[in-house]
């Protein structure tokens, strides 16, 4: 598995995103590793990570709202296969090289317990 770059813990990414987003991070950098194009993942590839679907899915829409994930439909298959759409995955790694963005009001998690506070 590829770790995180330092600013992910310096930047406070750490603390802003869900322990169900980080972990769909992780396994998204494990599967594109030093890809240069966006990747999709297999039914088979991601129940290794034992995340269910709807962990899963929760955390990749924490991430496409965060601006550090793209996800698009592809068609996968052949003429002569059954042509399916699949979820193509691409993270957008720049935004975590910045602070986390910090509005008036937002809300930030705490570090323990996951409840929410508002930043004053």
């Amino acid at each position: 598995m590829i770790p995180p770059d330092p600013s992910f813990w310096s930047y406070g990414w750490l603390l802003h995103l869900s322990p169900v987003a980080i972990a769909v991070l992780f396994a998204l950098r494990d599967l594109l590793g030093g890809s240069k194009v966006p990747r999709y993942m297999l039914r088979d590839r991601r129940a290794s990570y034992e995340l269910s679907h709807d962990t899963w899915t929760r955390g990749r829409h924490e991430l496409e709202e965060a601006g550090l994930l793209t996800v698009k439909r592809v068609p996968r298959g052949d003429e002569y296969v059954y042509t399916r759409l699949r979820n193509s995955y691409w993270l957008e790694i720049d935004p975590l090289n910045v602070a986390v963005p910090q509005e008036r009001g937002e809300l930030w998690p705490k570090a323990a317990g996951g409840q929410f506070q508002a930043l004053s």
